[in-house]
């Protein structure tokens, strides 16, 4: 394994008898099997190496190696770093490749991040096992509660001591109000449920602050008030044309668009399909997760089918990953998040010339429904397929079919016909 990375015999016996000569060839071999590149290869050897001789000095081994020390080696010794063997100083291409060294040890997969924790991290950390632990939150929701309460608390108490007792309504209000000004009601509201849900935290923890979450304002934002955006039949057959089915990136990418268009899955959704939740011999798709997180099965429309095929068996590496969409680049053949749903269609958007009408993946949900509604599908049926509680939340899509509106439209009083 050295020696298909290393050609010099010198470079060979360092690695062979140096710090990192127990761990040299797992790292090389977890490496090789997300399909790094050799140049980017030779850099994270370096650098762990770097690591290693640091850890040598302490009298510990590179196995010795968790979070807590690489955070100390980041933050302490790498800025002001004199060692006198060849090193980058690079800290994000360094903080890569020490945590691809924790990953080969099956240690912690967390991204390794410099820097102390602050009060605020400490707060806000404390506040998402709470959501994970108490409240069962989703992923997603903790991210955008998160993110808001961080911001909350920093601008209130900046870099200081964070005293939780003293946050008020008026404090809470101002904030909320302060980022509502630039969005729209719905995204205000994002911020103004996670300032409230912290609020029930403090509560829960016993602190009075949270006595003020009713005091949180709600932007007016009525249910059927908007039209949802749509893409026309020309415009969904200009998107799936934007896809190069020849590589296997494509292959993939169209298969995920398929899945978003004709299934009308959310981005969460189709990077949490397995491959055991394909049942092909009853033509149905199992998903166990979900924003409403209830398992559910889809039948499997054969165009899904025909593009999830041709992508097993001529776009997907072989990997032991149980995903069914898995990176085509480093760390190729891992399973893919959200994220990557979402970046394949912005590109596919804008290739097909779309990129100014959309942006995320839920136009292609709204598509989805729109499409059933004009074939005449009940909408009873597009609630269950877009799993949907109420038929309340799936009643907007009525609302596109201006074609069925329009007989059933009554002539305004007083114009004559």
């Amino acid at each position: 394994m050295i020696e298909r990375f290393f050609r010099r015999p010198h470079v060979q016996r360092r690695l062979k008898e140096g710090p990192l000569a127990g761990v040299v060839r797992d790292y090389l071999r977890h490496l090789e099997e997300r399909g790094y590149a050799s140049s980017t290869v030779h850099h994270y050897v370096q650098a762990v190496e770097h690591f290693g001789y640091w850890l040598k000095r302490a009298r510990r081994a590179v196995t010795d190696g968790d979070v807590a020390l690489v955070q100390e080696f980041l933050r302490r010794h790498l800025p002001r770093c004199h060692c006198r063997t060849l090193h980058s100083q690079n800290v994000h291409s360094v903080r890569a490749a020490l945590h691809q060294l924790l990953a080969s040890f099956g240690l912690d997969r967390r991204p390794v991040r410099q820097g102390r924790q602050s009060a605020v991290d400490a707060v806000v950390d404390d506040f998402d096992h709470h959501l994970a632990d108490v409240c069962g939150a989703a992923v997603a929701t903790r991210r955008y509660y998160l993110r808001e309460v961080r911001a909350f608390l920093a601008e209130e108490f900046k870099e200081g001591p964070v005293d939780l007792a003293s946050l008020s309504a008026e404090s809470a209000r101002l904030f909320v109000t302060k980022r509502a000004k630039s969005v729209t009601p719905a995204s205000a509201n994002v911020f103004a449920t996670a300032i409230r849900s912290f609020g029930r935290y403090l509560q829960f923890r016993g602190i009075r602050a949270g006595d003020w979450t009713a005091a949180v304002p709600r932007a007016a934002d009525w249910r059927l008030a908007r039209l949802p955006r749509v893409l026309t039949d020309d415009e969904v057959e200009t998107l799936l044309a934007a896809f190069d089915r020849t590589c296997a990136n494509g292959r993939r990418d169209y298969a995920i668009a398929l899945c978003l268009l004709d299934l009308g899955l959310r981005a969460s959704e189709v990077a949490d399909i397995r491959l055991a939740d394909v049942d092909w011999h009853t033509g149905i798709l199992l998903l166990h997760t979900g924003k409403a997180r209830r398992g559910s099965g889809l039948p499997l429309p054969a165009r899904v089918a025909a593009a999830l095929a041709d992508y097993l068996q001529h776009g997907r590496p072989k990997t032991s990953e149980r995903a069914l969409f898995v990176h085509q680049r480093p760390p190729r053949g891992r399973r893919i998040g959200p994220g990557v749903v979402r970046s394949a269609m912005r590109l596919a958007y804008a290739r097909a010339g779309l990129d100014s009408r959309c942006t995320g993946t839920h136009v292609l949900r709204h598509t989805a429904a729109t499409r059933l509604l004009r074939a005449g599908v009940p909408m009873k049926e597009i609630a269950d397929l877009l799993r949907h509680r109420s038929l309340n939340t799936s009643a907007i899509y009525a609302k596109v079919d201006l074609s069925a509106l329009t007989a059933v439209a009554l002539p305004w009083p007083g114009v004559r016909s």
